[in-house]
């Protein structure tokens, strides 16, 4: 899974990240293990997720 959209929060815990992100209309929050996203990461930035997504928990 490949592709840009804009992050709109992240919440940093122990272990995973969850990230808010929008996807066109849609928000969408992804669950990520602390190796898949970055210190650089922040709210407001475009980024691109590019992971595994049996590694992931979409809510």
């Amino acid at each position: 899974m490949c592709s840009p959209w804009w992050v709109e929060r992240i919440l940093r815990g122990i272990g995973t990240d969850t990230i808010g992100f929008k996807l066109g209309e849609q928000t969408l929050t992804a669950k990520l293990p602390h190796r898949y996203t970055s210190d650089r990461l922040s709210p407001d930035g475009m980024i691109k997720l590019t992971f595994n997504p049996t590694d992931a928990h979409f809510v």
